[in-house]
């Protein structure tokens, strides 16, 4: 008789172990299903933040261009600027030359400021990506 009831007193032991368990899992369950859907939010809300950057990425090469095409025009007027010394220039050509480099100049610092947005956009892209 003793063995019968120590038999039952397990089985009931297991029963409640189980039970246990079953709740447990329930619960785990609900709370991966709020996890996915938080990382689902925040997935698109990140890759909604990427569309605008990605878009002014495209046109780092244009970037590129514009500075290397003002850096060129600094050196011609260095070169222009270097020539009209060793002759006599009209006040209207000098006046011509000192609009030109403003010109270049505003360009060149406007360009500047650009690249280095874009290029904080990419170190934020990237940080952003290795703490992922």
């Amino acid at each position: 008789m003793q063995v019968l009831m120590s038999a039952n007193g397990t089985e009931e032991i297991l029963k409640a172990i189980d039970a246990n368990l079953t709740g447990l899992r329930s619960e785990l369950h609900t709370e991966l299903a709020a996890v996915r859907t938080e990382l689902r939010t925040g997935l698109a809300e990140l890759k909604a933040e990427l569309v605008p950057i990605k878009a002014k990425l495209d046109g780092l090469p244009l970037l590129n261009r514009h500075l290397i095409t003002t850096q060129r025009e600094v050196r011609m007027l260095t070169t222009a600027f270097n020539d009209f010394a060793r002759e006599n220039a009209t006040k209207g050509e000098i006046e011509a030359l000192h609009e030109h480099v403003d010109r270049v100049q505003a360009e060149n610092a406007a360009l500047a400021v650009r690249l280095e947005t874009a290029e904080r956009l990419i170190r934020e892209l990237q940080e952003a990506r290795d703490h992922r």
